[in-house]
């Protein structure tokens, strides 16, 4: 089995989590490897930050519309994406276990697109960033912090243990990083990222807020990633009727419903739980099932 096959098999047993990092990771190396080009050859032909990095200039943006998304895996330098990663890694392990693949996905794509929503509005409103507009912005940093922030506010006294320091609740870092982007706004050092942070972050506490009262209003990105899978061409089928029937009952039971209606009851009632006495507050048996689930 070559490195190839390796590499798909890891993506294929992944996570969600997992293979967003994957594809951060592997356009890291693309555009890496872009650049060497550009530096052998001295040539700039490719000029990958503009046409994949998300402008603040919404004239720009309007005639690059793929930015909104591209913008948000592209990362030029390695410990602009190590970190990012690393915090990817750590949050969005507690946010799967907890709250599944599709709201994982969702916050990703609809934080970053918060956080560049936030980040054109002040290079294109507040004159201290005149000078800078028409600036783009990359890395899947408001996304990340989308998800922290999320997952902090849904269970903010979940209990998480750093070395050196000990045990700290899940909202004291969420906390903290927030803090941080606040404070270094000022200092104009990657000022629009900073930002576009902050307005990753609105949007997991919005949204977590929201889903503890029992509304998800990310459910919209559901339809529009709907539409645009319906838009894509697909390679027609071809359904093979077997002549034999098998043995037995094939069909859905009334058992096997009943099964599934128990299993989302106990799914409720975990999540209900972890709502109110926060995720240590599980039982083994209970952290199992919840991991079961967010793996369908």
């Amino acid at each position: 089995m070559g490195i190839a096959d390796d590499i798909k098999k890891m993506y294929r047993e992944s996570n969600m989590v997992g293979r967003f990092i994957m594809v951060n990771v592997a356009v890291f190396l693309a555009v890496n490897l872009v650049g060497l080009i550009e530096v052998l050859t001295q040539t700039s032909i490719f000029n990958v930050v503009k046409w994949f990095a998300a402008p603040s200039d919404p004239i720009d943006l309007a005639m690059r519309p793929w930015t909104v998304i591209t913008y948000m895996f592209l990362h030029e330098r390695f410990w602009h994406l190590f970190w990012n990663m690393v915090m990817l890694y750590f949050s969005g392990r507690i946010f799967f276990d907890l709250l599944g693949a599709r709201r994982f996905v969702n916050t990703y794509f609809v934080g970053g697109l918060a956080g560049l929503a936030l980040f054109i509005l002040f290079y294109n409103i507040f004159p201290a960033f005149e000078a800078q507009r028409g600036a783009p912005i990359m890395g899947a940093s408001a996304s990340v912090l989308a998800i922290l922030v999320a997952v902090a506010t849904y269970t903010p006294n979940y209990t998480i243990f750093l070395p050196i320091i000990g045990a700290v609740r899940l909202k004291w870092i969420a906390l903290l990083f927030v803090v941080l982007d606040f404070i270094s706004i000022r200092t104009g050092v990657n000022a629009g990222g900073h930002i576009a942070h902050l307005g990753g972050a609105l949007w997991g506490f919005l949204w977590a807020r929201q889903l503890g009262r029992g509304r998800d209003i990310s459910a919209w990105f559901d339809t529009v990633v709907g539409i645009a899978l319906a838009l894509i061409p697909r390679r027609k089928m071809r359904v093979v009727h077997s002549k034999t029937k098998p043995a037995g009952n094939t069909g859905p039971s009334r058992g096997s419903s009943s099964k599934v209606r128990n299993e989302d009851e106990v799914i409720d009632e975990i999540l209900d739980k972890i709502s109110k006495s926060g995720y240590d507050s599980l039982t083994e048996r209970e952290k199992e099932i919840l991991f079961r689930a967010s793996k369908k």
